[in-house]
């Protein structure tokens, strides 16, 4: 596990002028960054958000959700361990009320993967499944709806699954049930969703996806 790159969403909550402290941050440790193997990916501001099913998505919304890597567990755990690294975190850590963390590793479903439009929304699923073969019936659902031409035509994408490892508390306290898979996804054109939901191949396989969930609860982002 330890050679394994490894994908990290965090869900950050800021305090007032919070921003700033985390670009202060970044800023003063982006070489640790690059010492370490540590690249951020995105970082998406929440706009909206939702679920499919009847549980109501009660976890707050972040102010922004970051993505980022680390080249290996072992090198993110020598990040974490450096003390200057310790010491710049103070600054991001006093912007904050409350920091998310859940890790894992990126699933290989490239015959469904595609690249969203510049300015896409994006999506942030946290998936949790009924049984084991939950994971195989949602991969399902997004292979039909891939080859069937339905996401091409209303601009939706899969970007990433991310089989997680753990959840955890950064800053305060963890407020979601931890994930089985986070999948990213993006939509080209927001207002085209309605036309998306109520398209007949749409009606006819999303079955196959939300018979399997016990839980999908997701922030739509900038």
């Amino acid at each position: 596990m330890n050679s394994i790159k490894i994908i990290f969403i965090s869900f950050l909550y800021f305090r007032e002028d919070g921003m700033q402290n985390l670009e202060a941050f970044q800023t003063k440790a982006d070489p640790y960054f690059k010492k370490y193997g540590i690249e951020i990916l995105h970082q998406y501001q929440p706009v909206s958000k939702g679920q499919i099913g009847v549980n109501q998505n009660i976890i707050e919304q972040p102010d922004m959700i970051q993505i980022f890597t680390a080249e290996s567990m072992a090198n993110f755990q020598s990040y974490m361990a450096d003390e200057a690294v310790k010491k710049l975190a103070e600054i991001r850590n006093a912007g904050l009320r409350k920091m998310n963390v859940s890790f894992g590793t990126e699933i290989q479903t490239t015959d469904i993967i595609t690249a969203s439009a510049k300015n896409a929304l994006h999506g942030i699923a946290l998936v949790n499944f009924k049984d084991s073969l939950g994971y195989n019936q949602l991969i399902e659902f997004n292979q039909k709806g891939q080859s069937s031409g339905l996401f091409s035509k209303y601009g939706i994408h899969a970007e990433n699954f991310v089989k997680i490892m753990k959840s955890m508390p950064a800053i305060g306290e963890l407020d979601y049930q931890q994930p089985e898979l986070i999948v990213i996804f993006g939509v080209d054109d927001a207002s085209k969703m309605k036309e998306y939901i109520a398209d007949s191949n749409y009606q006819k396989i999303a079955p196959i996806r939300d018979h399997a969930l016990s839980s999908y609860h997701f922030f739509m982002c900038k």
